[in-house]
């Protein structure tokens, strides 16, 4: 069988190498090559930076949609603010079927509404109302939005401060960043030459950098997961470079978190692995490009013993990928035995992973947009948050957030597409990269959704009406000294509400507090 392969993929690799794609056996694990890291690690990084970030990402036309028809494609042009002469029934009644569909009865006042108005009429947080008069709420509210200008970038609440920033010993391009107890760990994206970061944060408010892992040459080590004593980073071919490696490594954290101890490896050839999810236990899964494969395809590895792992089950998208289109797997989120898998072009990919070592397709859900990234289920209300990543600098066709509806698996639906902010930089990417995952011991709520948003900053979502998400809060940064525009890239989310935010070019590292009330907001909807 062979495929395609786009000619553009993505920044975080830089290079298409086509090939034939193959059925293959799981390859034995290889010697661990590695060797110990010397105390002048940081030096030797510093000396071999590589190249600057230049992309090279075919030209796209723009494309602008508003409106969704049922196949989750938007018809209209984005942010056209059209009075209504009046309610249109058959619309009103489309969405009153859907609100019932999806068990819309209770209606949580937005986010930042609920201070205001109880303090003025005395009116309770959430009140239950019938459905007809719900309805007349919403056709006046959105009757009065429609005769408002377009929405300006401070007409969203402030909800976010800057209490500290950290510029990872120089090496600003920071990626995947997740905390945990007094440990910080952050992948770097590879043009810096840094792999791994590891900051002491028992002081939040002055993060203090301790360990550093250089990556391999031709390589990039952005992604990290921590879980059991366990810190898992991969290792990935950078835009063409030579003598590169290809895997997994496995550090131990137990005895000594901010000082990483290197147990294990799995080699996986290829170009490696790309996205690692693991939140503890038995298996981890990822995307990777092993031996074979012109591109990246899901595998499950076995960490039953951590210093040999082995991979599990593999899986790939037996499809025949269209021209000008890329197919290939990033990463999935599992809720129970279903996992839903962002698959780049060919979109969500919803699997059946009862027996985890034998994945087994369930459906896939595609619409207008490409480069699928992160897929977060909200179990509790059967809705998953799909994220579409831009991966194109400056003028590009539109990425954006969308709701699915998933009450039955095997038959995904789009309900809702999520607003984009105010666009305040016109240089670099605008548009949805990372989503806060809802990791067991971070913040973790079904209402109100983190999005990392390139220049456009840190957007958070309300979800109270699946089928009318809405902006709560925006935080925008400004640009980090020496770029055109911030490129905010991953974060990471604690039970309180602080936030850490990295920046993929060169602005290192960012921790954000919430204003009071907004805090109060977060506190009462953490699940």
């Amino acid at each position: 069988m062979r495929r395609d392969v786009a000619a553009d993929l993505d920044d975080d690799l830089g290079v298409a190498p086509e090939r034939d794609r193959a059925r293959i056996s799981v390859p034995a694990p290889a010697a661990d090559p590695g060797a110990d890291l010397s105390a002048e690690a940081g030096e030797a990084a510093r000396g071999q930076r590589l190249a600057p970030d230049v992309e090279h990402v075919a030209e796209r036309g723009p494309c602008c949609r508003d409106v969704l028809d049922d196949a989750g494609r938007r018809r209209r042009a984005h942010r056209v603010r059209t009075p209504r002469s009046g309610s249109d029934p058959r619309r009103q009644q489309e969405r009153a079927s859907l609100r019932e569909e999806l068990d819309v009865g209770e209606l949580p006042l937005p986010v930042h509404a609920p201070t205001r108005e109880a303090r003025v009429t005395g009116r309770p947080r959430r009140e239950l109302v019938l459905r007809a008069e719900a309805d007349r709420r919403r056709d006046r509210r959105r009757d009065e939005h429609a005769r408002k200008p377009p929405l300006h970038r401070h007409s969203v609440p402030v909800s976010f401060r800057r209490v500290a920033h950290h510029d990872l010993g120089g090496f600003g391009d920071g990626m995947q960043v997740l905390r945990d107890g007094d440990a910080l760990y952050v992948g770097h994206f590879g043009p810096s030459g840094m792999g791994t970061s590891v900051l002491d944060v028992s002081d939040p408010h002055a993060p203090r950098l301790v360990t550093q892992l250089p990556a391999p040459r031709g390589t990039h080590t952005h992604k990290v997961q921590v879980a059991d004593g366990l810190l898992l980073v991969n290792e990935e071919q950078f835009r063409g470079g030579e003598g590169h490696v290809a895997g997994l490594v496995v550090y131990d954290v137990a005895d000594d978190p901010l000082r990483p101890q290197r147990i294990g490896r799995l080699e996986t050839g290829g170009l490696g692995v790309h996205r690692i999810v693991w939140t503890g236990g038995r298996y981890a899964h990822a995307s990777a490009t092993p031996d074979g494969f012109g591109d990246r395809i899901w595998i499950v590895v076995d960490l039953a013993d951590p210093e040999h792992p082995v991979e599990a089950a593999r899986w790939w998208l037996d499809e025949t990928q269209p021209a000008g289109r890329r197919y290939a797997a990033h990463h999935a989120l599992v809720d129970g035995d279903v996992a839903y898998l962002g698959y780049g072009d060919a979109g969500m990919v919803v699997l059946d992973v009862a027996d985890i070592e034998k994945p087994r397709r369930l459906a896939r859900l595609s619409w207008d947009g490409g480069d699928t990234h992160t897929c977060l289920p909200l179990p509790g209300r059967k809705l998953v948050v799909v994220t579409d990543e831009q991966v194109v600098d400056g003028k590009a066709e539109e990425r954006l957030v969308r709701v699915v509806d998933v009450a039955d698996p095997s038959a995904p639906r789009v309900v809702a597409v999520c607003p984009p902010p105010p666009r305040d930089f016109r240089e670099l990417r605008f548009g949805p990269h990372n989503l806060h995952e809802n990791r067991p011991g971070s913040y973790r709520s079904e209402r109100l959704v983190f999005v990392t948003y390139f220049s456009g900053g840190l957007v958070v979502y309300d979800l109270a009406d699946p089928v009318e998400p809405r902006l709560a809060a925006h935080w925008q940064p400004e640009a980090p000294p020496g770029q055109a525009a911030p490129q905010t890239n991953d974060l990471h989310v604690e039970t309180d509400g602080r936030v850490w935010i990295t920046d993929r070019s060169g602005g290192g590292l960012d921790v954000l507090e919430p204003l009071p009330e907004f805090a109060e907001v977060l506190v009462a909807e953490r699940g």
